[in-house]
Order: C-alpha cells, then structure tokens, then sequence
C-alpha cells in the first residue's frame, strides 16, 4: 500500500498535476487495478493531451481492463504523437490484435 497510498495522497494534494496521477496510474498497474489506471490515466490525458507516453500508458491501461477498442483508439493517439517511437511497428500489431478483439 506504501506508494499507492503515497500517490493517492499527491493526488489530493496536487490534483491539477499530471504527474501526480501519472504516478497513481502506474502503481494502480502495479497493483492489477486496471480500471482505476485507466481513470487515473484520462485524468493525466485531459491535464497534458500532448502527452505521448500518457495515450501509450492509457491504451495499456485499457487493454488489460478489457477496453479492446478504447485502447486501440489510445494507442493509434500515442502513435499519431509521436509516428517515430522505436516500437512503432510493435504497436501497429498491438492495435491491429485489440481491434480485432473488441470485433472491430
């Protein structure tokens, strides 16, 4: 509970600071608490839209909530952001899977 807790405090204590959610997004993912990193992961999207790695850890988050075509949509945004990311291709065939999974 230590860093979640942690988080979870600069969460109240800064809530208009991206990375305060960001931090929670990611021990809530530590944690197998899929959906509440989504929550915290919109939150970080909606603070900082241009931020690419937030879209990329947002789609993860969805994915392993089972948000298939939600997560392709943030991860096709991650893409757009940054068209040049090292695993680009890796995450063509990510969002080509989710896709195909959410029936789309």
């Amino acid at each position: 509970e230590g860093a979640l807790a942690d988080a979870s405090r600069a969460v109240e204590l800064h809530p208009d600071d991206a990375g305060t959610w960001w931090t929670r997004g990611v021990a809530r993912l530590r944690k197998g608490d899929a959906a509440g990193a989504v929550s915290d992961f919109e939150r970080v999207v909606a603070l900082a839209p241009g931020d690419a790695d937030a879209w990329k850890n947002l789609g993860l988050a969805r994915d392993k909530a089972g948000d298939f075509a939600a997560a392709a949509a943030a991860l096709e945004r991650y893409l757009e952001l940054r068209p040049d990311a090292a695993e680009a291709s890796d995450m063509h065939k990510l969002i080509a899977r989710l896709r195909a999974r959410a029936g789309k």
